[in-house]
């Protein structure tokens, strides 16, 4: 695997939309660097599409995503998190039984 191709799979790709609340939140903690990611090592990129813009619309379809704002690495959907206090957004991209464990320890 080439550099470029590691650098393209390392990146997380954020939908959004303007008229979307929480998108403009989390493209404003993006923007400013205010996130954490989990699950995933080592230097990962951040990508927001805009799903109004152009044809992007078809990614929603293509994804099956039912609502936004929505993150994926990779075929990983990662659960966004906004913390309403600092705005700071957590993209967890560990794998769902992971995320579960963790909810349960929490409910407990």
């Amino acid at each position: 695997m080439t550099q470029a191709e590691m650098v393209e799979q390392d990146k997380i790709q954020v939908y959004t939309a303007d008229e979307c609340g929480p998108c403009q939140e989390v493209k404003v903690a993006v923007q400013e660097g205010n996130f954490e990611i989990l699950g995933i090592e080592g230097q990962v990129g951040i990508e927001t599409i805009d799903v109004a813009e152009g044809e992007n619309y078809t990614l929603l379809e293509d994804l099956s995503i039912e609502a936004i704002p929505a993150a994926y690495h990779g075929v990983q959907q990662c659960k966004i998190f906004i913390d309403e206090e600092t705005k700071r957004v957590t993209f967890d991209c560990r794998p769902e039984s992971e995320q579960q464990a963790d909810e349960q320890k929490a409910n407990s």
